[in-house]
């Protein structure tokens, strides 16, 4: 009988050694190698082992035994585990599916075989697989590069070409509130591709979610030009005149409202304190003694901002704008989660005239206070553009006046004429001025702010 080990025991590149062994009961009289040379192996006794080092490539080992009485055999030990060989050929097809990218491997290999395969995106390795086809998933919109490292078995490689120029659009559906809020470093941001309001404005934006309601923002400042009542809507309703050709609108001394607007529903019942709830206006108690409480109270009615809306009723309510409380839940919610920046967390407090505002929880009240747009621009929430939608102005018929700030509902705690505001730049404050006579000096536009009802759910796609 004849036996052979080799080590390594496995498909290897390496050069490797070989253990042979011979036995024959009626006992060893001579051994002979014959192939690939010739050679004499002292034998004696039933069992002859013979190591064979440092071997370089397959082989075939052929033995001629004679025992004791005479008899002879021949007995072949073959190596075959050997592959210093790369595979021939490596190439791949690739294409985007919703969430990722699809990516399918053809490589050939005479030796060991193929073994496995690496699968890269944009040059990180996204995984592995003995699998000719695999899909990243998870992959954010983009444009991407996909290429393939193939292995044998005894890990000789061969890389494929690179495919380029993959374009994902990556999408999410049924989109709940309970989702949102479990995990809004994944879905704030998200452009909503179901929501159109009755005005026809849809770049909506998903802002926040308490858990029941979903709420959307608009992308970027809204166009007044294209809603349905033109400028009668803003001036008659809201006190909020538009000046420019699309974006701008500022306070007019003459139109500021002369008392506090409240909310009511179709049957003229009173839901003011249901509506301010809702969109998180409970820090301060509007008054009507103040300009900026009237200004803001326009801001808070939903009967003004209709039109913002859905005709597929998926919206409850819709104001003129952010509160300040909704925002820095929105941002601060983002700081911890998908920032994980704790320290860069922003904090309200109630004054006389409204919020006081700041970058921890010790704020003092009743001054003209703002964060600046240094401090901002240092936190990574200042590159996000749900908060920022624009970091330069835009035109509004006017090269010395783009508009740049959105007016956010919520009066600032400084003075009675102050309403708090986020400048492109990256201020955030109450230098957001009511009942301005200049009209050049309105650099404001406004992005309005949806509650869904209980139970929507949406879509939304990078």
């Amino acid at each position: 009988m004849i036996s052979c080990s080799v080590n390594p025991s496995g498909y290897t590149k390496q050069n490797v050694t070989a253990t042979i062994k011979i036995i024959c009961n009626e006992g060893i009289r001579t051994i002979k190698q014959t192939e690939p040379t010739e050679e004499t192996i002292t034998a004696s006794g039933t069992e002859t082992t013979i190591v064979k080092e440092n071997i370089e490539a397959n082989t075939t080992f052929k033995y001629e035994v004679t025992d004791s009485k005479g008899n002879t055999d021949i007995k072949i030990a073959q190596i075959t585990n050997i592959d210093k060989d790369e595979p021939s050929s490596c190439t791949i097809t690739a294409h985007a599916t919703d969430n990722g990218i699809e990516i399918t491997a053809t490589a050939e290999d005479a030796g060991s075989g193929i073994g496995r395969y690496e699968y890269y995106v944009n040059d990180e390795k996204k995984g592995e697989s003995d699998k000719n086809t695999y899909i990243v998933e998870n992959l954010a919109s983009g444009t991407y590069s996909v290429y393939v490292i193939a292995y044998d078995k005894a890990e000789n490689s061969k890389t494929s070409d690179t495919v380029t120029d993959i374009k994902v659009s990556r999408t999410y559906t049924n989109i709940t509130a309970q989702m949102v809020a479990d995990h809004p470093e994944t879905y704030y941001g998200l452009k909503v591709t179901n929501y159109e309001s009755t005005n026809g404005q849809d770049d909506w934006k998903i802002f926040y979610s308490d858990g029941e309601h979903l709420f959307l923002i608009t992308g970027d400042y809204v166009d007044l030009s294209t809603t349905n009542e033109g400028t009668t809507k803003l001036d008659t309703n809201t006190g909020m005149t538009k000046i420019g050709t699309k974006y701008r609108a500022y306070w007019s001394n003459s139109k500021i409202p002369s008392s506090l607007q409240t909310n009511k529903d179709e049957y003229g019942n009173d839901i003011d304190n249901e509506v301010k709830t809702r969109f998180m206006a409970n820090g301060y108690t509007l008054k009507n003694s103040y300009d900026t409480s009237r200004c803001m109270s326009a801001l808070l009615n939903t009967s003004n901002w209709s039109d913002y809306k859905d005709n597929d009723e998926k919206a409850e309510y819709a104001i003129g704008g952010s509160t300040i409380e909704m925002w820095m839940a929105s941002w601060n919610e983002l700081c911890e989660k998908k920032y994980k920046k704790v320290e860069d967390k922003l904090y309200w407090k109630a004054g006389t005239c409204g919020y006081n505002i700041g970058t921890s929880p010790d704020i003092e009240v009743d001054e003209d206070r703002a964060i600046s747009s240094d401090v901002m621009s240092i936190k990574d929430g200042y590159n996000n553009k749900l908060y920022y939608p624009r970091h330069e102005g835009v035109s509004d018929g006017h090269s010395s006046y783009p508009c740049k700030y959105y007016w956010l509902a919520s009066p600032g705690g400084g003075s009675a004429s102050y309403a708090l505001c986020v400048r492109c730049e990256g201020y955030l404050g109450n230098n957001g001025y009511v009942g301005s006579s200049n009209d050049g000096g309105s650099y404001f536009g406004i992005r309005p702010v949806v509650s869904l009802r209980s139970g929507i759910q949406i879509n939304a796609t990078e």
